[in-house]
């Protein structure tokens, strides 16, 4: 495929494994870089639609069937009825559905090269893309998908140093070129948290709300550990933090949950690791409150995310959401509750076979897994992109080949 350029610069690969990797993502990520060669130019959304509210209903039935919790009759009906009315809007409109999904601003927990964007990102890319088509079967509006990149968000949550700050722009450039080459601009749209920012000043106010949430939430934690539900309702602080915009209250499986997405590799004492999940959870409570996830403001998005809500999470919060694996199973069986930007995606040999796989950096911490680095050119009309794509080589703990 002309479009397509693998290189594994250390060359540590035998002669013929380019070639062999270079078929092997062909397969794999056929439908997305057939974007390469191919007019991407999408139908109209204007039209009449003969019945929209059947359109909506099997609209919603095809995004449902792309949850990963969709094998569960009573969640499969609730994301069903929660996205009903939000595409029921558009279909009367006869525009894209409207879709949001948040986005880390940099891959989690590495610096340098492996914060390129790799094969999870071109798996995610395509996973909404596959969501995209099935729904243009039956509505061919299809969907607009907005990526909101949480970049203020993180500069909270992360000291900031010359290597955060690189990485940052490393990986939404990157991401930025890829949606680009493969001609996505129609469907994904990605945009800053910061720049739905009216002005600095209202930046800076942003910023500041961040610091007040962190305050109330700090003291709140704190304040309400080990005691029931009535008495952390009773807490003055807690009458703050709902005054804040803050809906229920953070039990111990919740704060369980944000706690473990840490793992191993924040090897932080206790409290600098709830820190770590407060100034998070100070940043969700920002989209709440300047209005990030009501999309356009005509009508509520339907809310897509590759993360898993958070034990405990209230109901009322994940009406109109769908979450999705990034990676369907039988491209990987490994891909679970992790988004691309929390794993590397790479590609293996096993016997005379080469194939892809997904690990999250967690995993990868303590495989001591070694990697020949490998990049994949795609070459499109508007421009280049460069995905990571590397082959796994061995662990190096045990001197063999990484079994998946």
């Amino acid at each position: 495929m002309s479009h397509l350029k693998l290189v594994f610069p250390t060359r540590e690969a035998p002669g013929d494994l380019e070639e062999r990797v270079l078929r092997t993502l062909e397969g794999a990520f056929g439908l997305i870089l057939s974007r390469l060669r191919e007019s991407t130019e999408r139908p109209g959304g204007g039209g009449r639609v003969a019945d929209p509210d059947d359109v909506a209903d099997n609209v919603a039935r095809i995004m449902t069937s792309f949850s990963r919790a969709a094998v569960v009759p009573a969640v499969r009906e609730r994301t069903t009825d929660g996205v009903h009315a939000r595409i029921r809007e558009c279909v009367w409109r006869r525009i894209p559905v409207d879709a949001q999904l948040l986005w880390s601003p940099k891959k989690h927990w590495v610096r340098g090269a492996d914060g390129a964007v790799d094969l999870a990102e071109l798996a995610a890319l395509q996973t909404l893309l596959s969501v995209d088509s099935a729904v243009r079967g039956v509505y061919p509006a299809g969907l607009s998908f907005r990526l909101d990149v949480e970049d203020i968000e993180f500069e909270f949550m992360e000291v900031q140093n010359e290597d955060v700050v690189g990485a940052r722009e490393t990986y939404v450039s990157g991401l930025k070129r890829l949606i680009a080459a493969l001609q996505l601009d129609e469907v994904i749209t990605l945009r800053r948290t910061s720049e739905h920012a009216k002005s600095e000043e209202e930046l800076r106010c942003w910023r500041q709300q961040m610091v007040e949430n962190h305050r109330v939430l700090e003291a709140y934690w704190y304040e309400s550990e080990g005691r029931t539900v009535a008495a952390q309702e009773a807490l003055p602080i807690f009458k703050e933090l709902r005054r804040l915009g803050w809906k229920g209250t953070i039990p111990q499986d919740m704060r369980r949950y944000y706690l473990n997405r840490l793992g191993r590799l924040a090897d932080t004492p206790d409290r600098d690791r709830v820190d770590m999940v407060l100034r998070n959870l100070a940043g969700i409570l920002l989209h709440y409150q300047i209005g990030l996830l009501r999309g356009s403001g005509v009508f509520n998005p339907v809310k897509f995310s590759f993360v898993r809500p958070a034990d405990s999470a209230p109901v009322e919060l994940l009406v109109g959401r769908v979450d999705l694996r990034f990676a369907p199973r039988r491209l990987c069986s490994r891909v679970g509750a992790a988004a691309p930007w929390a794993t590397k995606g790479f590609v293996y040999r096993r016997k005379d076979r080469v194939l892809v796989s997904f690990r999250g950096w967690h995993e990868l911490a303590g495989a001591g897994c070694r990697f020949a680095e490998g990049w994949l050119t795609l070459a499109g009309r508007e421009g280049a992109a460069e995905v990571r794509a590397d082959l796994l080589c061995e662990e190096l703990d045990k001197g063999t080949p990484l079994r998946l």
